[in-house]
C-alpha cells in the first residue's frame, strides 16, 4: 500500500516539475531522488522513478520531445 502512494507521488511531482519547462530523464531522476530522499525504500530508487515515468507516457501525460514535457492531458491531471 505504501509503495502505491509513494509511486503517485513521484508521478503527481513529475507532472508538477516538468509542466514548468521541460527535462531530460536523468533531470527528473535527479530532482526526484532530492525531492523525496529515503522514502523511496526500493533497492533500484532510480529505475522506480524511471518506471513511474514511463507509466506517465504510456498514459500519454508526458511526451518525450528530445526531453520530457507535459501534454494536455497531463496538465489537466494536474
Amino acid at each position: 500500500m505504501e509503495t502505491k502512494k509513494i509511486n503517485e507521488e513521484i508521478q503527481n511531482y513529475v507532472l508538477k516539475i516538468i509542466n514548468d519547462q521541460f527535462m531530460y530523464s536523468e533531470e527528473i531522476v535527479d530532482k526526484c531522488l532530492e525531492f523525496f530522499g529515503d522514502r523511496i525504500s526500493t533497492p533500484n530508487p532510480k529505475l522506480t522513478i524511471k518506471n513511474q515515468i514511463k507509466i506517465l507516457s504510456d498514459e500519454k501525460l508526458v511526451a518525450y520531445y528530445h526531453g520530457y514535457k507535459i501534454t494536455a492531458k497531463g496538465k489537466a491531471q494536474i
